[in-house]
């Protein structure tokens, strides 16, 4: 899938320093390259409300253009990834703030914690597993693991 990656028409405060007023950006600063929310939405599989939601409780920060639409620069893309990868994975919200506070964009810790998280997550999956075959024998009066291995 492509995502059309365009200049912001108005950059923060700190992109424009010292350039005359109204001039656009040099593509070639990087802090000026975003993707809009809905861009976004396509990208990740991620309904507007979700990526306002993640901004409003601190786990993405955005700027805004100078129509005061959010423009999503690389790291904030980045985090919306791990934001949807590990959200599909179903680790709660709190269990990513976690990950995303305590590896502060160090990619190792980051694989590292979110490896850690989907391990416990499986074994207790398993043990759910396990708990769900033994009632269903219980039910069905036999043993019902020859039906259910998966």
């Amino acid at each position: 899938m492509s995502v059309e990656i365009h200049p912001l028409s108005r950059a923060p405060a700190r992109c424009t320093e010292g350039a005359p007023a109204g001039s656009r950006l040099n593509p070639s600063n990087a802090i000026a390259w975003g993707v809009t929310i809905g861009q976004l939405c396509s990208l990740f599989n991620l309904t507007p409300r979700a990526i306002r939601f993640y901004e409003e409780r601190g786990l993405v920060t955005v700027t805004r253009d100078g129509r005061n639409r959010r423009i999503f620069d690389h790291q904030a893309r980045q985090r919306l990834q791990v934001i949807a990868d590990l959200r599909r994975a179903r680790l709660s919200l709190h269990d990513i703030r976690d990950v995303l506070n305590d590896t502060d964009g160090d990619e190792t810790q980051l694989k590292q914690q979110v490896l850690a998280k989907l391990a416990a997550q499986l074994q207790a999956l398993d043990a759910t597993r396990r708990e769900l075959v033994r009632t269903i024998e219980h039910f069905a009066g036999e043993p019902a693991s020859g039906r259910l291995n998966g």
